[in-house]
């Protein structure tokens, strides 16, 4: 929830502060090379579901999710990747077989979340961007990904 998150990223603020002076936040997490808490959950979840779908560990994930099947007539790029239904309680967001699938289908579509190889450095560029374009510490709504598909 947005109170943990809220702490936890206080304290890698001031972790950063005492390491590195007074500063900027987003100044500091630059130099020290990392991304903000927030995100870098995002990113773990990601890449944590991609291994899980590569198979590289004993997890059937069609029972948790849905991939798309696009209809012939309509563009694989309107179509989400995961098909989510509107969850019916706040916990139901917390999971993690809704927030991944989320999170890919916030992913713009020329990320090619499929292909394993190189993954994880794609990504890493991808929410340096969002961090760099987005990223505010005082609005805890630029803490997720913004760009996301319709739920159904």
């Amino acid at each position: 929830d947005i109170a943990s998150l809220r702490k936890i990223e206080s304290c890698q603020k001031k972790v950063l502060r005492w390491a590195l002076g007074d500063k900027p936040h987003n100044d500091s997490l630059k130099e020290a090379n990392i991304l903000p808490l927030s995100l870098y959950l995002q990113l773990i979840d990601l890449v944590f579901l991609s291994k899980v779908i590569d198979g590289r560990y004993d997890i059937d994930v069609t029972a948790y999710v849905k991939f798309a099947v696009p209809a012939p007539e309509t563009r694989m790029a309107d179509t989400p990747t995961f098909p989510l239904r509107r969850p019916t309680t706040k916990n139901c967001e917390k999971n993690f077989w809704f927030r991944a699938p989320d999170l890919v289908n916030r992913l713009p579509r020329h990320t090619d979340y499929f292909r394993p190889v190189g993954l994880k450095a794609r990504l890493l560029k991808l929410f340096w961007d969002y961090f760099d374009s987005h990223f505010q510490w005082a609005d805890s709504t630029t803490w997720r990904l913004q760009e996301a598909s319709p739920l159904l």
